[in-house]
């Protein structure tokens, strides 16, 4: 395959801010077409989306110094030209990670148009994804977004950024209904308990309570508990902390903390030194059963993250670490001790030879990667075959909102095919 041309433009996400869409033109006329997403809460290791930050500046930088197309993409490999190319100074702040990002997901989406294949199989067959381990019969766990708050809601609402659920013993797509049901069932019991609620979401399409985290995890069991019931499977709780996102000279502010739970050491009000906040969050994953613990200390605390590793390794509970790595192979190498599981958002290290990286170190130090979508999401459906191409058993991209359904549903197409 030749890539004649590269056009990129503005588009919008689905919190209508602006984005970038790249399209391939190669021989045979193929067009490849794809977009890159955006976050709302983000960690200080990623790279940056644009240059300087500005969208324009970074399609100006590019249409500026890349003139001349005449690349040859066969493999996965071959995004290393493609990359070194681009990155004239091999700085990707100069252009920008959701540049590449976009970039890189249109040459993949012409790759299956010329080949005819599904990206997922071609992703499987290419021999830069051999060290992963490949599961033709793998079975992808979704995860929903059930209530929601932090720095994808408007404010005054939980201090977790989310409260998820994941089911592992049933299908994908039974899966899915569950989670579905479950989404419906907590509007229902949150209409009922919270004053202050009209039926709001999040940029992600979960309830936005005013409740505290602890009421909203009350919720969440009991209508899991009555759900397991009627399905006969096991429906369990995750939390996204996103703690780095309310903490702030040295303490973790609190808006929503309630006092009843005991913890070992002093709070002052809502203010949770380091111990203390450790101690509240290893409580509720004790009390609740939760299964995905995603970013429960702050982005620079790596001791904090296996403290709760070492602490709860008589569960199977997943520490999952998102900003501590940022999609970054030299963090992930850094810190491996610990975490157990890590969040695979591509355009936050901006390469997806960077990303196969990160996989590859998933498999050697034994952390099971998931794969997730953005706050502002577009409506590519690419993460899906990423998913299922690379063997990454757990997605995390929501369950309402067209954006979002749009990556379910690709995975259904692939589940009944594989």
């Amino acid at each position: 395959m030749i890539i004649k041309n590269i056009i990129l433009s503005k588009i919008l996400n689905s919190r209508s801010q602006w984005t970038i869409c790249a399209k391939i033109e190669c021989d045979k006329n193929i067009l490849g077409i794809a977009s890159a997403p955006s976050g709302a809460s983000t960690g200080k290791h990623e790279v940056k989306m644009y240059k300087l930050n500005d969208i324009d500046k970074s399609i100006y930088y590019f249409e500026k110094n890349i003139k001349k197309f005449n690349w040859k993409f066969d493999s996965l490999s071959d995004l290393k030209n493609i990359e070194k190319k681009i990155l004239k100074n091999n700085n990707i702040n100069q252009v920008g990670g959701n540049l590449i990002i976009a970039i890189e997901y249109a040459i993949l989406d012409a790759w299956s148009k010329y080949k005819k294949i599904d990206l997922f199989k071609l992703i499987r067959k290419d021999k830069l994804t051999k060290e992963i381990c490949i599961d033709t019969k793998l079975l992808i766990r979704p995860i929903g977004n059930v209530i929601g708050g932090g720095a994808h809601s408007g404010g005054n609402n939980t201090d977790f950024q989310e409260f998820l659920i994941i089911c592992p013993d049933v299908s994908y797509e039974k899966s899915l209904e569950i989670i579905i049901q479950v989404h419906k069932e907590v509007k229902k019991e949150l209409l009922k308990r919270d004053k202050s609620f009209s039926g709001s979401k999040t940029d992600e399409g979960a309830w936005a309570s005013t409740l505290t985290n602890y009421e909203c995890l009350i919720i969440l069991n009991k209508v899991i508990k009555n759900l397991s019931q009627k399905y006969k499977t096991s429906i369990r709780i995750g939390l996204d902390v996103a703690a780095s996102e309310f903490f702030k000279n040295g303490f973790y502010n609190y808006d929503k903390f309630e006092s009843s739970p005991k913890i070992k050491h002093n709070c002052i009000k809502k203010k949770l030194h380091r111990d203390a906040h450790i101690d509240y969050i290893l409580y509720l994953v004790e009390k609740f059963n939760i299964y995905y613990l995603e970013d429960p200390v702050e982005q620079n605390d790596s001791e904090g993250f296996e403290i709760m590793k070492n602490h709860l390794a008589h569960k199977d509970t997943l520490i999952v670490g998102d900003d501590l790595i940022c999609t970054n192979p030299q963090l992930l190498k850094k810190y491996k001790d610990s975490i157990n599981s890590i969040i695979v958002k591509p355009n936050q290290v901006g390469s997806l030879l960077k990303t196969i990286e990160v996989l590859k170190k998933c498999k050697e130090y034994n952390i099971k990667p998931v794969f997730s979508h953005r706050s502002g999401e577009t409506t590519d459906s690419i993460l899906a075959d990423l998913a299922a191409g690379f063997n990454v058993s757990i997605i995390k991209c929501g369950e309402t909102t067209g954006e979002r359904i749009v990556k379910l549903n690709r995975l259904l197409e692939i589940d009944r095919i594989n």
